[in-house]
């Protein structure tokens, strides 16, 4: 309940009506991750959506009784939902596994997409891999979410090997494309490895 006694006691302050009716949340540890220069923009909103689990899976509509079956397209073993859909499903998995070897996210972070984005975020590298991190993140989320779109509306079959290529081809040229200009030789060594 809001104490009107603040309002009749002090000078009336829209400022103060404002955050009493909005207070302000704990801001997230994604964004600036999401919305950071290395993402392609198309692949910072479906990374967006993803880490707000704000993606529209056939779990989602099967809720609302606009498809029959909820099952994963790719494995047809587990409910699709964003977590199983990026890391869980058998067929990604590979991916994801191959994509977090050539970026060094190491196998312990890759159960779901909340951790692994926790995890680029507190690991002890520099600013610029990690930044190359979630640019690897943002573009393995975006092209999981465009190969099952494919799939449902063009009855397209995903390459998966194809797949990785195309992320680390992506992950590569935005990097390039938006370098910084101070990159340590040993970051920029690094990069030129992968």
């Amino acid at each position: 309940m809001i104490n009107t006694q603040q309002f009749t006691q002090e000078k009336y302050q829209i400022a103060a009506i404002y955050i009493l009716l909005c207070p302000p949340q704990d801001r997230k540890y994604w964004t600036v991750q999401v919305w950071g220069r290395f993402n392609i923009p198309k692949h910072r909103f479906i990374l967006w959506l993803a880490l707000q689990g704000r993606l529209r899976t056939r779990e989602k509509s099967h809720r609302f009784v606009i498809i029959d079956c909820p099952n994963c397209l790719y494995c047809n073993n587990g409910l699709e939902i964003i977590n199983h859909l990026c890391f869980e499903c058998s067929k990604t998995k590979q991916c994801v596994m191959e994509i977090s070897h050539w970026l060094g996210w190491g196998g312990q972070a890759t159960t779901e997409l909340n951790r692994v984005s926790k995890w680029i975020n507190r690991t002890k590298t520099c600013r610029f891999s990690r930044k190359v991190m979630v640019a690897g993140l943002a573009s393995l989320v975006y092209h999981v979410w465009k190969t099952r779109n494919e799939l449902i509306w063009q009855a397209k079959e995903p390459n998966w090997v194809n797949l990785t290529a195309r992320i680390k081809e992506n992950v590569k040229q935005i990097v390039v494309f938006v370098w910084p200009k101070k990159v340590s030789q040993k970051d920029e060594i690094w990069f030129n490895n992968l």
